[in-house]
């Protein structure tokens, strides 16, 4: 079944994202947080640049904008603007395309095991990491998640 918050999501990543991607930006992650009648829509988003301060503040503008033309949140909302952050967890092919050339730590469901190591490349499929001067190709879909060591 799918939740109020859910279907909005995806209303919102329909409705924005031709407009992010004509812009160069990719869409990490939407959250819908709904509270009382007001919800908080937080848009976490990669470019091949870096998303800076004044990205985020004019992104804004323009995502408000967007969605003030929706009937998708009657009651008011608060938007919020970001990029994912160093240390979220990174569970999708797109996180780890973004952190090419960084030292990570991936958690793997099967087999269960965690591996250290310097991601070096990054298909639609699979991530490959130098650890400990071995290349370990694993399958996007057998990662929990991964996270960058600092």
């Amino acid at each position: 079944m799918t939740t109020v918050a859910a279907k909005k999501k995806d209303r919102l990543r329909g409705l924005v994202e031709p407009f992010l991607q004509g812009r160069g930006y990719e869409i990490a992650d939407i959250i819908v947080a709904p509270y009382k009648q007001r919800s908080t829509v937080r848009f976490f988003l990669y470019h091949e640049k870096g998303v800076s301060i004044d990205n985020c503040v004019e992104l804004s503008r323009h995502l408000g904008d967007l969605i003030d033309s929706t009937d998708l949140f009657e009651h008011g909302y608060t938007l919020e603007v970001s990029s994912p952050g160093l240390d979220r967890p990174l569970t999708t092919g797109l996180d780890f395309r973004y952190r090419v050339g960084e030292t990570v730590r991936v958690d793997c469901r099967n087999p269960e095991r965690t591996i250290t190591g310097k991601i070096a490349r990054v298909d639609d499929a699979t991530v490959e990491l130098i650890a400990d001067d071995e290349t370990v190709v694993l399958a996007i879909e057998d990662i929990d998640r991964g996270r960058i060591l600092f």
